[in-house]
């Protein structure tokens, strides 16, 4: 269980920007779904090809480091953004 903090703590510095959590500021809040596959692809690239990591895991590690809320029926964890280069390549162009 410790590896797999350890995992998301990895990923936020390679991947993220930990900005404060404003649930009423869009900028300061990251899609679950574009947050996990921004960690699956990272996962792939930097721990193992061949292994998955599971989304329910991801999510529950996920809501202990960060806000999270369902707007407009998407949920967002807020406080964490993905870098540029992240939303580069997941083909994300802006931030919210």
């Amino acid at each position: 269980y410790r590896r797999d903090e350890d995992l998301l703590a990895l990923f936020i510095d390679d991947c993220c920007d930990l900005v404060a959590a404003d649930l009423n500021d869009a900028t300061t809040r990251t899609s679950a779904t574009e947050l996990y596959d921004a960690f699956v692809r990272w996962f792939a690239r930097n721990i193992s090809k061949k292994k998955q990591f599971p989304q329910r895991k991801f999510g529950i590690l996920a809501q202990k480091k960060f806000e999270k809320a369902k707007v407009g029926g998407k949920i967002w964890y807020y406080g964490v953004r993905l870098n540029a280069e992240a939303r580069e390549e997941s083909g994300v162009k802006k931030l919210f």
